[in-house]
């Protein structure tokens, strides 16, 4: 399905504030897709017609996987291996975070290593690694409120999770637009001693591309990398590639109105 018409504005997300532990420990199972999820999402639908019809204001990304350099790896919760994922946001007003599911349509992908492809293309765009993801071997399911889409919206939600999509992280300055407004709502929200102390010296730019949504690879979310071992210990960024051995973590901050 050709997602063309479906090229949208950029808008800056402006209704999820950050705070001071976006950058502590790492919640890796924050709205990961859960075997019930992936059960339900198996069943036949129902042909009752919903009680209200969710309409989304906006679509945003996010992501959590294990990097070594060029490439993706997987890393253990608990002692237990796992592969990171990477969400597509379908939101409205009331969001709050990815752990709503009533707020909220989620596209989820398996950051599997295997179905991972390096791209240069996230390089050419100021990434130091970027890879994209084959829909056929790592969608997972939806979830949320998915199930309550209006028709058009349905019909996004289907493009999308049969569109190659994916995700590359490098330095802030790889757009200068971006690094300004990041630096300046934390030092607005936060203050700057928060900037300096853990801004600053820790948070990575995420890069996305969605064929046939984006042209090429855009700097919309912020990230950052923890240590593989306690999932809680900020990686710093020195700004040099490659990247750092870690568990790397982009949450939202451009996003397409809808």
């Amino acid at each position: 399905m050709n997602l063309t018409k479906y090229i949208l504005p950029l808008g800056l997300l402006a209704c999820v504030p950050v705070a001071n532990d976006d950058t502590g420990e790492l919640k890796v199972g924050d709205g990961e897709p859960s075997s019930e999820a992936s059960s339900e999402a198996s069943t036949e639908p129902s042909t009752e017609p919903p009680v209200s019809e969710f309409s989304p204001t906006f679509l945003g990304f996010y992501a959590v996987t294990g990097v070594d350099a060029v490439e993706v790896t997987g890393y253990s919760v608990e002692g237990e291996p796992t592969n990171g994922y990477f969400a597509v946001v379908l939101g409205n007003d009331d969001w709050s975070g990815m752990d709503d599911g009533l707020n909220a349509c989620y596209i989820y992908f398996d950051v599997l290593p295997e179905a991972a492809t390096f791209s240069e293309d996230f390089v050419n765009a100021g990434s130091f690694a970027g890879w994209m993801l084959d829909p056929v071997a790592t969608f997972n399911t939806t979830a949320g409120a998915c199930a309550d889409l209006n028709a058009e919206n349905s019909e996004l939600v289907d493009a999308i999770s049969q569109s190659p999509v994916g995700f590359g992280f490098g330095p802030l300055s790889a757009s200068p637009e971006f690094e300004s407004s990041i630096e300046t709502t934390v030092v607005d929200q936060l203050g700057q001693e928060e900037w300096d102390a853990n801004w600053a010296p820790n948070v990575f730019a995420m890069s996305v591309h969605v064929e046939g949504l984006t042209e090429s690879p855009q700097v919309l979310n912020y990230a950052f990398a923890f240590d593989l071992e306690d999932l809680e210990t900020n990686i710093p960024f020195d700004g040099a590639s490659p990247l750092e051995a870690g568990v790397y973590l982009g949450n939202l901050w451009y996003i397409f109105q809808l």
